[in-house]
């Protein structure tokens, strides 16, 4: 099969409590988006991967790329204003042979290897894909007001994580009806599913953590330490 991998970079840390893209923030000396790319590039993709940056930043997207990656070869487009805006830029600069595209949020530097390649072995034989971990929580719906309203059963809750995988015209399909129904999804397996779409589950990892505070650069650098210490 033939896949490429699109990599949403567009948000900015704003919860982090900086004024740049998320993906450009340091975990220790270096940018989350290094972090990422050093371990998804361990996967033979068969074409260029896709990097969805925010606007006026694609030649420091491309700045500090070079550095790290002078042997890799990158698409790298300017995004929208919310993240499906940005995965559906990406998705028109897809190689017209890809089969199988996944897609992978930057912040989630730490995803293992193993998780992508099911989700791709699993979109390829499904359609679509998504990585998820069971809840450990009790969950609580509650109203407006701030009252319990339901206690879902936690046994059927899951947590969704990236990658997420899809036979390219199944997802391209999808992102142009909602475009043409101005629908929005914060995830890509949500929009596939709503547009009749089946999505096959993948057990993610706990360690395939989302950077979204500033709690999340320490927990980061703690793991960082740990595989380190493991690769010694």
């Amino acid at each position: 099969m033939k896949a490429q991998l699109i990599i949403p970079a567009g948000g900015f840390g704003t919860r982090l409590g900086r004024g740049i893209p998320k993906a450009l923030v340091n975990i220790g000396k270096k940018p989350i988006i290094y972090w990422t790319l050093r371990k998804l590039l361990n996967i033979k993709w068969s074409f260029p991967t896709i990097i969805v940056v925010p606007q006026n930043y694609i030649d420091k997207f491309k700045s500090i790329l070079s550095q790290y990656f002078q042997d890799n070869e990158f698409v790298i487009i300017e995004g929208g204003p919310e993240r499906q805006h940005s995965v559906y830029n990406g998705l028109q600069h897809l190689h017209p042979e890809t089969e199988i595209v996944a897609i992978h949020d930057c912040a989630r530097p730490f995803v293992p290897i193993r998780c992508v390649q099911e989700c791709i072995e699993k979109a390829y034989t499904l359609g679509s894909a998504t990585v998820a971990i069971p809840v450990t929580d009790t969950i609580l719906e509650v109203d407006e007001k701030m009252f319990l309203r339901s206690t879902p059963n936690r046994k059927l809750l899951y947590q969704c994580q990236t990658p997420q995988a899809f036979k390219k015209e199944i997802i391209l399909d999808a992102h142009e009806k909602a475009r043409k129904q101005n629908l929005l999804f914060t995830d890509d397996a949500s929009l596939a599913h709503y547009m009749g779409n089946q999505v096959g589950v993948v057990f993610g990892d706990p360690i395939n953590i989302k950077i979204t505070l500033p709690y999340d650069i320490a927990m980061s650098e703690c793991l960082l330490g740990i595989e380190t210490n493991e690769s010694h």
